[in-house]
Order: structure tokens, then C-alpha cells, then sequence
């Protein structure tokens, strides 16, 4: 009786990491490749001091961006609904829209909240 639990709480759990797994999948999949900004807000202003900006991802887990004012190419992670860039500190956005043609970041950089539109390139 105790190894059927057993074997069915591992059976879930697999099963739950393997549905998370695909979810990821999907999101680097609709993430991967240019997304120019259309729209910057900082404190909920708009902002035209990032024009031109773009992100670019890669399925190998790069990215590129001139967001900064300089391009650079970093590593990036995604966990469920937050892209985190590598870089030092770290720069975390929340993924509040993600589909095949728009993508919404929300992030706090140096105490301004940004809110980023993208559209794919």
C-alpha cells in the first residue's frame, strides 16, 4: 500500500515537471527571435529616451540588447512568467504578454518601473 502512494506521488511529480517543462518550451519558442520597443513607460510616463531599443532572444539561451544604449549579449533565464538577463546585478522582467506578435516586460532598474511593448520584428 505504502510504495502504490509512493509510486503515485512520483508519477505526479513527474508528471507536473514534465507539463511545466512544455510550458517553458512554448514560452522560449514564442520569446525566440527580434522584438523592437513601440512603447516605454517609466513610473507610468511615457519615455523617449529608449528609442531604437530592441531585445533579441536565442534558443540557446542569449539574448541581445541595446536597452542600456550599448548592444550586449547576455545569458537569460525564464521561470514561468520571469525572464531574468545575467548580468551583474541581475535584471529581472516579468512577462505580463507573451504571444506571437506582442510582448509586455515590466522590470525596476536604478527605482523607475519601466513597462516595455515590444512587437516581433
Amino acid at each position: 500500500m505504502f510504495s502504490k502512494i509512493i509510486t503515485c506521488l512520483l508519477f505526479g511529480a513527474l508528471l507536473i515537471s514534465g507539463c511545466q517543462d512544455d510550458k517553458k518550451k512554448q514560452m522560449l519558442q514564442k520569446l525566440s527571435g527580434k522584438w523592437d520597443l513601440q512603447e516605454a513607460l517609466r513610473n507610468n510616463k511615457a519615455t523617449e529616451s529608449l528609442q531604437n531599443a530592441y531585445y533579441e532572444f536565442r534558443p540557446d539561451g542569449s539574448m541581445t540588447t541595446n536597452i542600456t544604449g550599448v548592444e550586449e549579449t547576455t545569458p537569460f533565464e525564464l521561470d514561468k512568467n520571469i525572464l531574468t538577463q545575467r548580468v551583474v546585478p541581475a535584471v529581472a522582467y516579468r512577462i505580463d504578454q507573451l504571444d506571437e506578435k506582442n510582448l509586455v516586460l515590466a522590470t525596476n532598474i536604478q527605482s523607475f518601473d519601466f513597462k516595455l511593448t515590444l512587437t516581433k520584428h
